[in-house]
């Protein structure tokens, strides 16, 4: 039951990585680089944060058998709901929980894709391999809110992904304005 349910979330959530892949092999470099403001990441920025947020969430793509379910207390469930609720508020700006997850600026997008593209599929070999007692323990873990379950990761890893869309809609519609300014100015 909860297999079936975690691959249908990840199956969800591919359509929509897709859909955003899509959009992004439309851009121009200059449109995948350009930071919108001082100090604000360009595109390629936020698809390497995210492909980074993943590696860091999934402790790097280990061997499936290595991860050893941990213990998770009251603080640790609190903090999950934490993160959610910023997650999914657009009031909050907040800094990268790890340094590690914060981009270069160095990596292509041909590069990014495919290490997305492998998290993902090492993600579903993951579901598809565990028993299902096994896909209800925390074997994961965020920075800040430390151990979470499969469930959780994919979950917040979907929050995630949905807060950044919505930047990187602000970061197009910004640099369509500009590019409208330039042509009738």
């Amino acid at each position: 039951m909860i297999k079936t349910k975690l691959l249908s979330r990840l199956d969800a959530f591919s359509i929509d990585r897709q859909s955003f892949v899509n959009q992004l092999n439309q851009l121009t470099p200059e449109q995948l680089s350009t930071r919108p403001t001082p100090g604000s990441w360009s595109i390629l920025e936020i698809v390497e944060h995210l492909v980074l947020a993943e590696k860091i969430v999934f402790k790097g793509f280990p061997d499936p058998e290595s991860l050893i379910p941990i213990k998770k207390g009251l603080s640790n469930r609190l903090l999950y709901r934490v993160v959610i609720f910023i997650l999914k508020s657009r009031r909050f700006k907040v800094d990268v929980p790890d340094k590690n997850m914060k981009p270069t600026g160095l990596t292509s997008l041909s590069d990014l894709l495919g290490s997305w593209n492998q998290n993902q599929i090492w993600l579903r070999e993951f579901i598809l391999n565990r028993s299902q007692p096994d896909l209800k323990k925390a074997v994961f873990i965020h920075p800040v809110s430390g151990p979470i379950t499969p469930s959780e990761a994919i979950y917040m890893l979907q929050i995630h992904f949905d807060k950044h869309m919505h930047q990187i809609q602000g970061i197009l519609s910004t640099l369509e304005t500009q590019h409208r300014e330039k042509s009738t100015g």
